[in-house]
């Protein structure tokens, strides 16, 4: 199976999965990306999830109630689905070699440059399926059919740029996040 879909079935098969007593108090979904180990060879997904009651009592630890809801270090580190591990690897790397930006580790220490450019690429062709992962869920019905309402799937790392939140806008439906855009936004005012 193809790396984009296994993803999706994966990630998908995770939110049906999610526990029915608190589907109605979930507000947002998070696709944490970050590289293993700093690898951009090893991105990986963490899907988790925040809901009311958790962010209500974690406002006393932020400086403000956008902050708590918005930032994922005030949300519960809970791990749904981890893509990119063991199981992932082979058909992650399958992917990226298709895509013609796998290198060696003997090619880091010839090309350098050349290598930097490739991890970059690797790093916005992750976000760029999870953000397709995340506008199928919508499309196919998926998260109107676990939550009864609809959720927006923020698209993120630890750090919040703009980028982040178009990045997010593009793969939920027009208006969802807005107020998750709105909050990164007066971060740079």
């Amino acid at each position: 199976m193809f790396f984009p879909e296994h993803a999706y079935k994966k990630i998908r098969d995770a939110i049906l999965r999610c526990n029915a007593a608190m589907v109605d108090d979930v507000y947002a979904i998070s696709f944490f990306i970050e590289d293993l180990g700093d690898d951009a060879r090893k991105p990986t997904l963490i899907l988790g999830y925040n809901t009311n009651t958790f962010w209500h009592k974690s406002i006393a630890h932020a400086s403000n109630a956008n902050e708590a809801k918005w930032n994922f270090a005030y949300w519960p580190q809970t791990c749904e689905a981890f893509l990119g591990n063991n199981e992932d690897a082979a058909l992650r790397q399958e992917w990226i070699n298709a895509l013609g930006l796998w290198y060696s580790d003997q090619d880091e220490l010839d090309n350098f440059e050349r290598t930097l450019e490739c991890g970059d690429n690797i790093t916005r062709r992750f976000f760029a399926l999870a953000s397709e992962i995340a506008k199928r869920l919508h499309d196919d019905g998926i998260i109107q059919q676990k939550f009864n309402h609809a959720v927006p799937i923020l698209i993120h790392e630890l750090e919040y740029y703009l980028e982040i939140a178009q990045i997010t806008e593009r793969a939920n439906p027009a208006g969802l996040t807005t107020e998750f855009s709105n909050w990164i936004e007066s971060l740079y005012q």
